[in-house]
């Protein structure tokens, strides 16, 4: 529902229109009006308004149909006709057909805020249960991925723990190679309970940033030194102030006001994808520009590339792009989730760009300068 409660009048008398329109509005009501059945199905498409008031008795055609047509383009819109005196049996039709309310001409302004009042509490109430549904949903797909990403892990654990414990001696250096894997498996937990308590505080309004003049450069770099080790691993080269095609992007001296901790961690977990899923002996590009008053860091990169079918939910929560090798890889499927969270709460934007598979992929974001 809108900041200001919209409310769509359909009557083909203009003066009711006009009376209507001018009495809401005096009480905070944005008003619009339609003339006829088929503009006012337009407007209520094109303008989305949280109350339709629609007279029954229209020429060409009447209140019951464009009540019939409007709830098929906007079945949330909550309905209240509008009827005169002998027209009850087309009123009670209207409930039928998903009307909230009707209401006598000549209007009693008292009973129609009375109605309007009432149509808004029912609107939000739906508002809050399809929230719970939503949120019962999330919970069940967070549990499901949990669990699933949390059994590899901890099964590892499980069997590494009971080799070291069992009566059979175990070699020093294989002693050291099983310490490694239950080292690697603990930060894997940690960091999923890291995401998880993240995206809890974010999804809850309690994910905090905090800002600090930051050198746009200097935090890339940092950023590349964190994930050179798994790309120096996978033979994947990483260019600074480079496009993919090797050509120089000159940096600008650049300081920008913005959470140094949380956009840093934007930029590992995008080179981290992009090593991820580079191709073998791969190359990543990271540069930056400044467009008026906003900085634009792109990271791109010569592997796997997206799916098109894929990009609009790319930064979805809980989305996993569907092949063999994201299969092999752990996760909640929250990281570009978290990223697009941080972005927006410093007031910026962020894109995923790719011509599809093994094609590459660019990600994009914007921040303002000043913060």
């Amino acid at each position: 529902m809108t900041a200001t409660p919209k409310i769509l009048v359909i009557d083909d008398e203009k003066g009711l229109r006009d009376m209507l329109h001018f009495t809401l509005s005096k009480e905070g009501y944005d008003v619009i009006t339609a003339a006829s059945g088929m503009e006012g199905i337009q407007m209520a498409s094109s303008e989305m308004p949280d109350i339709a008031i629609i007279d029954i008795k229209m020429p060409k055609m009447d209140g019951i149909e464009v009540l019939d047509k409007i709830k098929e383009v906007t079945p949330d819109l909550e309905v209240i006709m509008a009827t005169g005196y002998g027209t009850m049996e087309s009123a009670i039709e209207s409930l039928r057909k998903g009307a909230l309310d009707y209401i006598h001409k000549p209007f009693n302004l008292h009973e129609l805020l009375a109605v309007i009042l009432k149509a808004l509490e029912n609107k939000k109430l739906k508002s809050q249960l399809v929230s719970v549904m939503q949120l019962d949903k999330l919970k069940d797909e967070l549990l499901s991925t949990l669990s699933h990403e949390l059994n590899t892990p901890l099964t590892v654990i499980a069997g590494s723990v009971k080799l070291l414990m069992g009566q059979v001696l175990v070699e020093e250096e294989k002693k050291a190679e099983m310490l490694e894997i239950l080292n690697t498996n603990v930060d894997r937990i940690k960091t999923l309970v890291e995401t998880i308590l993240d995206f809890s505080k974010m999804e809850s309004g309690f994910y905090k940033i905090i800002k600090s003049a930051v050198s746009v450069p200097d935090m890339i770099s940092h950023a590349i030194k964190h994930v050179q080790p798994l790309a120096d691993k996978a033979k994947i080269r990483i260019m600074q102030d480079h496009n993919l095609s090797g050509q120089h992007i000159p940096p600008p001296q650049c300081v920008i006001m913005c959470d140094l901790i949380q956009i840093e961690r934007v930029l590992v977990n995008l080179l981290t994808n992009a090593v991820t899923f580079a191709s073998e002996n791969g190359k990543i590009a990271v540069w930056f520009e400044t467009i008026k008053d906003q900085v634009q860091i792109v990271i791109e990169d010569n592997g796997r590339g997206i799916e098109k079918e894929a990009l609009p939910r790319i930064f979805d929560k809980f989305y996993r792009a569907d092949n063999s090798l994201a299969r092999k890889e752990y996760g909640l499927g929250l990281g570009l989730s978290i990223c697009r969270g941080i972005i927006k709460l410093h007031g910026g934007s962020i894109r995923a760009e790719s011509e599809g598979l093994h094609r590459g992929s660019r990600f994009c974001f914007m921040i303002p300068i000043n913060g």
